[in-house]
């Protein structure tokens, strides 16, 4: 019979048998996830972090393994993970949000929506999937695409109400970020 008392148990064989290796497999990884999570790398640090992840629940199921030990590891793993997702999502949208709504209000004086970005043009000064950043002349905005958008294209916001911003890659052209001063350079 499974109980919170053995639950318990399990935690502590968690941690007295787990060795160097899989602890910092495991810790390097969910940096890694967490890491893909406030800066998108087309998946590829997340998918990285995954692998030792897996690699270090593997190894430790390996040595003195059992289903209670499993079950608190990916416990831990998947709430310590969970709350850095909701504390990006949380600090990102905030952060920006409210930054950027501040400084548009102050200099535009155009209310406290978002509808008079409609139509404008930016710069994803992020990689957008489905969510980054673009600059509107030197204020940044958090926005969200309904496809990939590579950092430095050329954007128009075709959304705009409330607290979202939606934006739609120019596909003509794409900012050139080789030299000092911004280029358009035609597709």
């Amino acid at each position: 019979m499974f109980t919170f008392h053995t639950l318990g148990e399990a935690f502590s064989e968690l941690f007295t048998g787990m060795s160097v290796s899989v602890f910092m497999c495991i810790i390097t990884g969910m940096m890694l996830v967490i890491i893909e999570f406030y800066c998108t790398s087309k998946g590829l640090i997340g998918s990285l972090g995954a692998v030792l992840i897996g690699a270090g629940v593997l190894i430790r199921m390996l040595f003195n393994g059992s289903f209670a030990v499993l079950f608190s590891m990916l416990f831990l793993i998947i709430l310590i993970l969970f709350a850095a997702q909701i504390l990006m999502l949380a600090t990102q949208k905030k952060n920006w949000l409210v930054h950027s709504l501040s400084i548009a209000l102050q200099s535009s004086g155009k209310g406290s929506d978002y509808n008079y970005l409609k139509n404008l043009t930016g710069v994803a000064t992020t990689d957008i999937n489905p969510s980054g950043h673009i600059a509107i002349g030197e204020i940044n905005f958090f926005v969200s695409a309904p496809e990939f958008i590579e950092k430095g294209s050329l954007v128009r916001v075709v959304e705009a109400d409330g607290e979202k911003i939606v934006v739609k890659q120019i596909s003509e052209y794409f900012i050139s970020e080789r030299t000092n001063s911004t280029t358009l350079t035609r597709l």
